[in-house]
């Protein structure tokens, strides 16, 4: 067994003596509970099937045992029927009791910790966490049970049954210790592993059953089919035992920090490690190398590499400088690494960053896109002499090479399928929460901007559609030597009415005219467009922004503006 796995079952039996220490009585009561709610629902599932044999049969089936059922065919289906209902409603009743023996147990461990707040709806999570071991537990014993039941029925199919769990518990527990790449997809799907196994199990256990009574080793047919049916829920329980497990383990860092005084909760995990181990010093080079021959095919000699600073959460990127054997310069690379797995950043920045119209936005030319390890990673072509820029002096100037871009209209209609335009945003909830935050002075304002608010967004409709990259700030604005401006992060891009997210300023509002002007050289569709309309979005982007934030006075502050705006528009 690997380190991980046995530190992983060390860890659920410290949890399981926590929970039989601190709460001894809801602990052992979960366990038979849980087995009462487990029987009596399978039990209420399979009658039905029972009584409609019963009703499809003449009399009562010759595999019955007449001395054991003394009943007639019509008297036993009736109680069945009427037990049908009996089981499932102690089913609930054993389901309702095991809810309040979690919510205590998870209680006192939580009143013997003496912690704070660690984060949201920890309660729940410690109630159902605390249940699903109780759970695990109650799985457990049943399996025991069955294979106990199953050897006095049928000795043979007991003796497989524990032979193949152990067969491949031993082959899975090697699995993992000897391959490192298995031993990731082990643990990312040891569930649907687990699955397998099990249905892969109940198909060789009907074989066996079918031998036996081909070579006339079975001891009836009534024992065979108890012995199948408790053959599947075995398997069944052995896929719930895994999955609570796996559950559990998932959450350990919580519930470390829950259960145990001496442990602090953290948002570090084994798979930030991972990650962050990439940029050791030592390593980085070669994943790199290997990066560069796969999608590029060079092979440089010496590799020059650089910290660039992102500012974004899990996100890494590098500045690499490729050197041939007679130091110079193969290429210039920036390289983004995403922690997260899948990132939605990294798919996000792709789509729009493959589409060839994707050259005339200020992006920086994406050369490939792969996988290092079972991160995203993202390769761009870096011009020479990049500088950081400040995006404030430069906030006009991006904004019109954004508006240069003309968005193609298969990217504008999927992204209309899949994100609200400005218009679609500000709908009635918009007022209803505004009006929670006005003064009776206020109210006529607010009214006066909701009767005219369709008129604003029919504006908003007529006008094109323009690229918005939220994402700009000091550390993904670059310069080159010409001047020219280059933004290294495009995994927040949406599409907005054209003006939205420029500077609101009076002195910015008048420049949006050289704007336009500026834009329309790429852009000729722009030259009609009115400024009025584009001021009017500026203002309306910026109040729904407000709202969004729930800065609901400064937006009330807004509307004397907006409806100024939409005045001078009339006019």
């Amino acid at each position: 067994m690997s380190d991980a796995a046995s530190g992983s079952f060390r860890w659920l039996l410290s949890l399981g003596g926590k929970f039989f220490r601190v709460a001894p009585g809801p602990t052992l009561l979960a366990i038979p509970v849980t087995l009462v709610s487990q029987v009596s629902i399978l039990v209420a599932f399979l009658l039905p099937l029972k009584v409609l044999i019963l009703i499809g049969s003449e009399g009562l089936p010759h595999y019955l045992p007449k001395n054991l059922i003394p009943l007639e065919r019509d008297t036993l289906i009736l109680c069945l029927s009427v037990a049908t209902p009996g089981f499932f409603v102690i089913h609930l009743i054993a389901e309702r009791l095991l809810r309040l023996i979690s919510d205590s147990g998870a209680k006192r461990l939580l009143t013997q910790s003496r912690k704070v707040v660690l984060f949201e709806n920890q309660d729940d999570m410690a109630a159902s966490s605390y249940r699903r071991y109780a759970e695990g537990l109650s799985n457990a014993v049943f399996i025991a049970c069955v294979w106990l039941a199953v050897a006095v029925f049928f000795l043979p199919l007991c003796l497989f049954l524990i032979g193949y769990t152990a067969i491949c518990t031993m082959s899975v527990a090697a699995v993992h210790k000897c391959s490192k790449p298995l031993r990731e997809r082990i643990d990312e799907n040891l569930v649907p592993l687990t699955q397998v196994l099990t249905a892969i199990g109940f198909l060789l256990a009907f074989l066996l059953l079918v031998v036996q009574f081909l070579s006339g080793a079975a001891q009836g047919f009534l024992f065979a089919i108890v012995s199948l049916l408790l053959t599947r829920q075995a398997f069944t329980r052995t896929n719930q035992l895994v999955s609570a497990i796996v559950n559990l383990h998932n959450n350990r860092r919580k519930l470390n920090a829950l259960f145990f005084a001496h442990h602090t909760f953290s948002q570090k995990d084994e798979k930030q490690f991972q990650f962050w181990s990439l940029f050791v010093l030592e390593s980085r080079e070669h994943w790199l190398r290997s990066f560069l021959l796969e999608h590029l095919a060079i092979n440089p000699q010496r590799l020059s590499i650089y910290w660039h600073q992102t500012g974004v959460n899990e996100v890494v990127a590098l500045e690499v400088d490729a050197l041939d054997d007679k130091e110079e310069r193969i290429g210039r690379y920036l390289l983004r690494l995403y922690g997260r797995n899948p990132s939605l950043l990294a798919s996000h920045e792709a789509t729009l960053l493959f589409e060839e119209s994707s050259k005339a936005l200020p992006a920086l030319p994406l050369l490939a896109a792969g996988p290092v390890e079972k991160w995203h990673c993202h390769l761009f072509a870096l011009p020479d002499n990049c500088t950081p820029a400040a995006p404030g002096k430069h906030s006009e100037d991006y904004l019109a090479a954004l508006w240069a871009f003309d968005p193609p209209e298969d990217l504008t209609d999927r992204y209309a399928r899949s994100h609200p335009i400005l218009w679609q945003r500000l709908d009635a909830d918009v007022f209803e929460r505004l009006y929670m935050a006005v003064s009776d002075q206020q109210r006529p304002l607010v009214h006066q901007l909701e009767e005219q608010l369709p008129d604003m967004l029919a504006r908003l409709r007529n006008l094109p559609l323009a690229m918005l990259n939220p994402e700009v700030n000091a550390n993904t604005l670059l310069q080159d030597g010409e001047g020219k401006l280059w933004i290294t992060a495009w995994g927040r891009w949406a599409l907005e009415p054209l003006g939205s997210s420029w500077p609101i300023a009076p002195k910015n509002l008048q420049n949006i005219s050289h704007a336009l002007q500026q834009a329309s050289e790429q852009r000729p569709a722009l030259k009609s467009v009115d400024v009025q309309s584009v001021i009017l979005a500026a203002l309306l982007f910026q109040f729904d922004r407000l709202c969004t934030r729930q800065l609901y006075l400064d937006a009330l502050a807004l509307i004397p503006r907006l409806l100024k705006a939409q005045a001078n528009n009339e006019h």
